[in-house]
């Protein structure tokens, strides 16, 4: 809604910016999560709190997470796709290494926000946080399909065991 009222009337561009980049830099930053606690479970970590609100931290900690569970990118469309979101979540972290830039003109040091950037391009920002969150609600979902079935192939073949495997008596 934001982008379309900037688009649509040209007003209040500066004041809504803020708040719109911080609501993407905000949902990369949950999703991330949720795809580093989705991965722990693949690999049966104990998930643990992520409090960082660092995007790079998190990208590093979710790369790392996924190639221990197995999922690899695939050669062609799919790693250039990756690639590609790899590089505007480098990106992000450079606007907004902090989760501070986005949400305020000024920080609390009264240095400026986004130094050195005079203009940023709101719908081009946008179509690549769009692709970027294409990407990401892939990666949950697959995670959290393969979860489920898991689940219920180890439901089934418990179903298929003697009881005395659990324990019972």
């Amino acid at each position: 809604m934001l982008i379309a009222h900037i688009s649509e009337t040209g007003y209040h561009q500066d004041i809504l910016a803020y708040p719109y980049l911080m609501c993407w830099r905000h949902y990369v930053e949950l999703q991330l999560k949720a795809i580093i606690m989705l991965l722990e479970q693949h690999t049966g970590r104990p998930p643990q709190v992520q409090r960082s609100q660092k995007i790079a931290l998190l990208r590093r900690t979710a790369r790392g997470l996924s190639r221990e569970a197995g999922y690899r990118a695939a050669d062609g469309e799919d790693a250039l796709a990756l690639a590609d979101v790899d590089r505007v979540l480098r990106q992000l972290d450079e606007l907004d290494p902090s989760s501070e830039h986005f949400r305020y003109p000024v920080l609390g040091s009264g240095d400026p926000t986004l130094p050195g950037i005079e203009r940023l391009h709101l719908r081009r920002f946008h179509e690549a946080m769009a692709g970027v969150a294409a990407l990401l609600d892939a990666m949950d979902t697959t995670l959290r399909l393969d979860l489920d079935a898991r689940i219920e192939m180890m439901a089934a073949f418990a179903a298929k065991l003697p009881d005395d495997v659990y324990g019972a008596p």
